[in-house]
Parts: structure tokens; C-alpha cells; sequence
């Protein structure tokens, strides 16, 4: 199954089949299929150590599942899966501090930064971040937007 993943930059948006770390911390997806000769890859985001790249490989593994789960398994409880999975910043399990200035920048514009607070969120408090997931897709089903 392809999933949709902007890379940590927000540069691009790569629809992949498969993920891989190299040796420096680097993550980068594919597509099955390639046809570019010299096997290049789409480089995704880099991490302070192995240990981030493979949380973020689990983190997409876990949204992989969701979406599974909703598509073959239809229910009115499930939590609306994210249709693009945003690669999280270096320093997210805690390596790096987060200046509170910068999380409060980005609420000046929150529509525009939202999968950036998303992120945040869900790397701080994850049970919240999901409930705040859960209710926005409650809401916006209600408004009747996807």
C-alpha cells in the first residue's frame, strides 16, 4: 500500500511504497516500480540518530495500519486516518528543545502550519493529539468537508 508523506521540509509531497534509513539517519521513500536508471530515491527528512529515523519509520508503519484498518474494516468509531503523513523535524524525540516562540508563531496562521502543530502535538502528547485528530474529523464531517 502507497501512502502519501511530505517530506520534512514541506517541500514536496512523495507518494511511496516503501521507506528505508541510511547510514546517516536519512530517510527516503519509493515508489515500486521506479524507472529512474540510477536508482535514486526521494529523501524525506534527516535525523539525529538511528534511533529517530526508526521511530519515524514506526510512526508511518502505525498510519500505514490505520488506513488499512479504516478502508477494510469501515466503522463509525474509527478515527479519521490523516491522508498525508507529515516526516516530523530532527530532534522530535527530544534531542532537540522547542523554542516556545516558534509554536507560538505558528499559530498566526494556523491553517497554514496546522500539520506542523499537529506534529507537535502529537510528538508532546500524543493521547491528546489524537483526540484533537478524532474531534477535527467529527467537526468537519459535520460541516460536510472531507
Amino acid at each position: 500500500m502507497s501512502i502519501w508523506v511530505r517530506r520534512q521540509n514541506r517541500g514536496a509531497l512523495i507518494n511511496a511504497d516503501y521507506f528505508f534509513i541510511d547510514a546517516g539517519n536519512r530517510v527516503y521513500g519509493d515508489a515500486a516500480g521506479n524507472s529512474d536508471p540510477n536508482g535514486y530515491s526521494f529523501f524525506l527528512g534527516k535525523y539525529d540518530s538511528e534511533e529517530e529515523a526508526l521511530a519515524v519509520l514506526d510512526m508511518i508503519e502505525e498510519e500505514i495500519d490505520h488506513q488499512e484498518r479504516v478502508r477494510l474494516f469501515p466503522n463509525e468509531t474509527w478515527e479519521m486516518p490523516r491522508i498525508v503523513f507529515q516526516m516530523p523535524e530532527a530532534g522530535f524525540l527530544g534531542g532537540a528543545a522547542i523554542d516556545p516562540n516558534e509554536v507560538l508563531a505558528l499559530f498566526e496562521e494556523p491553517e497554514k502550519n496546522q500539520g506542523t502543530i499537529l506534529n507537535l502535538a502529537y510528538t508532546a502528547l500524543p493521547d491528546l493529539a489524537r483526540e484533537v485528530i478524532r474531534l477535527r474529523g467529527i467537526s468537519q464531517a459535520k460541516e460536510g468537508r472531507p
